[in-house]
């Protein structure tokens, strides 16, 4: 088991969950994880979508931030177009990255 400091920091970085990816390998579980998976790490969000009963009996607590990481065609975009590219287009995006910081 591992525990965090107050403040103690760790940051994700995977497969965005509209990147081929995500899917590719036969051994990961599904689902592929999007940014909002990490929703479920923070006790004040789970509370407030009644989640925090079973089977959600996790006691941890997180804030996160994120960002996507535009796939490199659409590199030389515009940051408006990369936005589109990432929330609409299958391969708009190839990674996802997580940096959570616990809360105690």
């Amino acid at each position: 088991m591992a525990y965090f400091v107050a403040s103690g920091e760790v940051t994700i970085i995977c497969p965005h969950a509209r990147s081929n990816r995500s899917v590719q390998d036969l051994t990961h579980e599904w689902p592929p994880i999007v940014w909002e998976s990490f929703l479920y790490f923070n006790r004040g969000w789970r509370k407030a979508n009644g989640l925090d009963h079973f089977p959600y009996p996790t006691k941890c607590d997180f804030d996160f931030s994120y960002g996507d990481t535009p796939h490199p065609d659409f590199a030389d975009k515009p940051p408006t177009e990369q936005a589109f590219a990432v929330n609409h287009y299958w391969h708009g995006a190839v990674d996802v990255t997580v940096k959570m910081v616990a809360k105690k």
